[in-house]
């Protein structure tokens, strides 16, 4: 899917994006190209057991993946997000019991992974995160009872990140 996004207004939020999911129960998007888009690519929001395999989202005005408010039980595995104006991978409220594997994230416009406001118990293998604009894997700045707790990085490469400056492969913001 190509988007036109010289002739159509940026749309910003959680709740209108390129592949929006809101208040679905197991659902799968498979092989999907996302490109050009005026905001997030695929987004899903108060969401149970979605699974996004083999999709790619480049060139977009907003964030390449963005699970958020409170989806359970999500999947991205096999995907590619690259050249997104926002995060590659953003985790945004309470996305929990997640599995992120075989993606590659790379030459976003901000962070390759960001993780924030109670994002927990997520598995993170396999992906491969480099020449982000800032940092390969951002834990934002959030108190001790609403951070991100519990995220498991096995097997991932993080490197050459901070393509606009200094970065970190990993960050805890504070």
């Amino acid at each position: 899917m190509k988007g036109n996004k010289a002739t159509n207004d940026y749309i910003n939020g959680c709740r209108e994006e390129e592949y929006t999911y809101i208040n679905q129960r197991i659902v799968w998007v498979e092989n999907v190209q996302v490109n050009e888009f005026n905001g997030d690519s695929f987004s899903w929001q108060i969401t149970e057991g979605i699974t996004v395999r083999g999709c790619e989202a480049s060139n977009g005005d907003g964030l390449g993946f963005h699970p958020g408010t409170g989806s359970d039980r999500s999947t991205v595995e096999n995907c590619v997000s690259h050249h997104n104006k926002g995060d590659g991978l953003f985790l945004c409220w309470r996305v929990q019991n997640g599995v992120f594997r075989n993606n590659t994230i790379y030459a976003n416009l901000d962070n390759g992974i960001s993780i924030g406001h109670k994002d927990t118990d997520n598995i993170f293998e396999n992906n491969h995160v480099y020449e982000n604009a800032n940092q390969g894997v951002l834990f934002r700045d959030e108190n001790e009872q609403n951070a991100g707790h519990r995220n498991t990085f096995t097997n991932n490469t993080i490197e050459n990140n901070g393509m606009k400056g200094e970065a970190s492969g990993f960050i805890l913001e504070e």
